[in-house]
């Protein structure tokens, strides 16, 4: 099944100060970085236990290895 996808507007200001960021860590765009976070956010919001197994569950397969290889590089993951 394919996924559908809505716009959401982000002041400029703050995208630029996340394209900052990324060039520091494993995310390729502000997007990645936005959903990676929105998501964990969601999961600590509605009080899942496992948040990260959770999350990476309502991931597609090729998403959750980008999602585990990134937090190997930031040191999150062994």
């Amino acid at each position: 099944m394919r996924r559908r996808y809505k716009t959401i507007s982000v002041p400029e200001e703050l995208v630029e100060q996340i394209e900052q960021l990324i060039s520091q860590t494993g995310f390729r765009t502000a997007t990645e970085f936005i959903l990676y976070y929105v998501r964990r956010a969601l999961a600590k919001i509605q009080g899942r236990k496992g948040g990260l197994e959770r999350i990476i569950e309502d991931l597609s397969p090729k998403e959750a290895r980008e999602v585990k290889r990134k937090l190997k590089q930031l040191g999150y993951l062994e």
